[in-house]
């Protein structure tokens, strides 16, 4: 995923949106947590609460036949 010039894996922007939603931290606690700068860490928040906006703007979809 790319977020401005800052290109991460989808997997590592995952990880830091639900690190983030977990418990509320300061950036520079996530920034020891997956090693990035401190000013990176809220674009990557941000960048990957509006993919995930986008994607579920219309709810979850369950299959009603289970």
């Amino acid at each position: 995923m790319r977020f401005n010039s800052l290109t991460v894996s989808r997997d590592l922007a995952l990880a830091i949106i639900l690190t983030d939603l977990s418990f509320p931290r300061r950036n520079d606690d996530l920034d020891d947590i997956f090693g990035m700068s401190g000013e990176n860490i809220p674009m990557v928040i941000n960048g990957k609460a509006n993919v995930l906006i986008k994607k579920f703007r219309t709810g979850l979809e369950f299959d009603r036949k289970l």
